[in-house]
């Protein structure tokens, strides 16, 4: 079985595993409908030229403190099932890290049908996400203030992206949004019932903006929030006021926040407010140096720490990061280490997804064995919003 990316006349191949797999309806081959460009999907192809197992991982662009960074947003995992659990995926996802890795992705990223499954690959849930319900009437404390313009196609879509950036300029693994607007904003609001609406301050600066369409809950009519961004406290209670507008046709606002929204210390009276996490997106660390190099650390010093992954094996070994006015992370032969984790685990913690102590005291691929301190200053908790598709 060889393991590779695929030829352009590979796809229709590659799109009938996908089919098969995810049990799609009315797969056409006449219009190539894999869905993928061929640069970006791999296969395990024996040696007839049959196609046993596929997957894709365009580059996607992703938050990573502060600065947008290439990912290999993985897709399309599929096995025929008479090749599986035969090792064929694990050698196709290992030739894929590989490969993103040469190309210059950092990270990996993924949603996933199985935690477990992908955990073998050194993935990590490293995203949640809670569904919040809340009743109209709770929004009443809000002024109105500014003006709220509804968009329509072919007005200016750049407030958008500013606001954007902004809104997730602290949430790692955000979906950098530049140069595709047009997937959230063009359509017409009377076809679609997805309503666009740009809220302005005093001055006409647009600083929030909203993308709703109406639903259900509980048999009651309510509206679901698609998009939701600000640049500010200020504009997120002005937007909020022009959402109360909505309440005489809508008795719920349903909307899927980050974990970083505080719904009970937002509103006044949080009673009857529904709240429910979700796991969303896992991601794993593919340039372990880059990713050190490249993060923020509190306190100087240095620290080193032994990874082990059994996929991506040119990761493992023993890992010394110099905490200066730089920062550098070199990978040494051998030694010994303040830590050992796995590579799910440093994916955790360089993330900010969880604490150290978290880590500790829930996961038995991490331990500390010296300067500890150090190491817990250095590993804060921080934003992570990976609940975009791609």
């Amino acid at each position: 079985m060889e393991y590779r990316k695929i030829r352009a006349d590979e796809l229709i191949a590659s799109g009938r595993v996908m089919a098969q797999a995810f049990h799609a309806q009315g797969f056409r081959e006449a219009e190539n409908e894999s869905g993928h460009e061929h640069e970006y999907t791999y296969g395990a192809v024996d040696e007839k030229g049959f196609m046993a197992a596929t997957l894709c991982a365009p580059p996607h662009s992703v938050n990573y403190f502060g600065q947008y960074v290439p990912m290999a947003a993985v897709g399309g995992v599929a096995s025929l099932p008479e090749y599986r659990r035969g090792g064929h995926m694990r050698r196709l996802i290992t030739f894929m890290l590989q490969d993103a890795k040469a190309r210059g992705d950092k990270l990996a990223g993924l949603y996933p049908f199985s935690h477990i499954f992908y955990r073998k690959f050194g993935f990590e849930q490293c995203c949640r996400a809670q569904n919040l319900v809340i009743p109209m009437d709770k929004l009443k404390q809000f002024t109105y203030t500014g003006q709220a313009v509804q968009f329509f196609p072919g007005m200016d879509e750049r407030p958008f992206a500013r606001i954007w950036k902004k809104y997730v300029e602290r949430c790692n693994l955000a979906c950098d949004r530049e140069g595709r607007w047009q997937h959230y904003l063009n359509n017409d609001p009377y076809q679609t019932r997805v309503y666009t609406y740009l809220w302005q301050d005093e001055t006409g600066s647009p600083e929030a903006f909203i993308i709703y369409t109406p639903t259900t809950h509980h048999g009651e009519p309510a509206y679901s929030v698609r998009h939701l961004a600000y640049t500010s406290k200020e504009a997120l209670f002005g937007l909020l006021g022009f959402v109360h507008k909505l309440s005489p046709q809508g008795f719920y606002l349903k909307w899927l926040a980050p974990m970083s929204f505080e719904p009970y210390m937002l509103l006044k009276e949080p009673y009857e407010v529904e709240r429910n996490i979700q796991c969303h997106g896992m991601a794993r660390l593919v340039d372990i140096v880059w990713c050190m190099e490249n993060r923020p650390w509190k306190q100087k010093g240095e620290i080193t720490f032994r990874v082990h992954s059994d996929v991506l094996e040119e990761n493992n070994g023993v890992y010394r990061v110099t905490i200066g006015d730089t920062v550098k992370c070199e990978k040494l032969p051998d030694g010994d280490c303040d830590m050992t984790l796995s590579v799910q685990a440093l994916s955790v913690l360089a993330l900010g997804a969880q604490t150290v102590d978290t880590c500790l005291a829930y996961r038995d691929d991490i331990k500390i064995h010296k300067n500890g301190d150090l190491i817990r200053e250095n590993f804060p908790l921080y934003s992570v919003q990976l609940t975009e598709p791609f």
